[in-house]
């Protein structure tokens, strides 16, 4: 199995004055279901930065959960750690995967424009997806209340609803793979998601 970094949402925790890193565990179920291991990163961007040139995991998956930079305007602990995180794999060839919030970050960062999007959230989507990994008719959970109509240079889009907001994006020349849906949260695997994530890490 091939362990690969995740990054982690950050909770504060009023009732005991805490900041805590915090990942769904049904990541762990859908992460061994691909032939990966997890490699958690902790929301401080230089002790990350160790962990990946330590380790020099497989890639990197950027998780969904909270308000990135572009559209909280306030860049907290997480962005920063995602900023070198990307840097990294970016500098190192190593794959990218971002998922919803983990979209939004990465296309932000490139120049993408985010924008406000309504009828998204506890909903699903029926689409057709386009890409080397598959090409058929899905149906995704949704959960974001931000997204993109376009994307930035070198990107190319591999699905979008029925509203004409982007679902998915890849660009393979960076190896970059983004989805606005949440694999994680069906309440099993689904076969696409599975074969997507294998394909984007070679695992078996």
């Amino acid at each position: 199995m091939k362990h690969v970094a995740i990054t982690m949402m950050r909770l504060y925790e009023p009732s005991r004055h805490e900041w805590r890193d915090t990942l769904d565990q049904r990541w762990l179920s859908l992460m061994q279901a691909c032939g990966l291991i997890p490699l958690y990163l902790p929301n401080d961007a230089d002790l990350a930065e160790k962990i990946l040139l330590l380790s020099h995991p497989e890639g990197v998956i950027f998780s969904g959960g909270g308000d990135c930079y572009a559209i909280s305007g306030e860049q907290d602990a997480r962005d920063l750690t995602e900023v070198r995180a990307l840097e990294w794999a970016l500098k190192y060839s190593k794959p990218i995967y971002g998922v919803c919030r983990g979209m939004q970050a990465v296309l932000s960062y490139f120049g993408g424009a985010i924008i406000p999007v309504t009828g998204h959230v506890a909903t699903r989507h029926k689409m057709s997806i386009h890409d080397t990994e598959i090409d058929t008719e899905i149906e995704v959970n949704s959960f974001h209340n931000y997204g993109f109509r376009h994307i930035p240079e070198g990107f190319t889009v591999t699905s979008k609803t029925a509203d004409g907001f982007i679902e998915s994006v890849n660009d393979r020349k960076r190896k970059i793979h983004l989805i606005m849906w949440h694999p994680e949260r069906e309440i099993m695997a689904m076969p696409h998601d599975i074969k997507i994530i294998k394909n984007i890490f070679g695992a078996e």
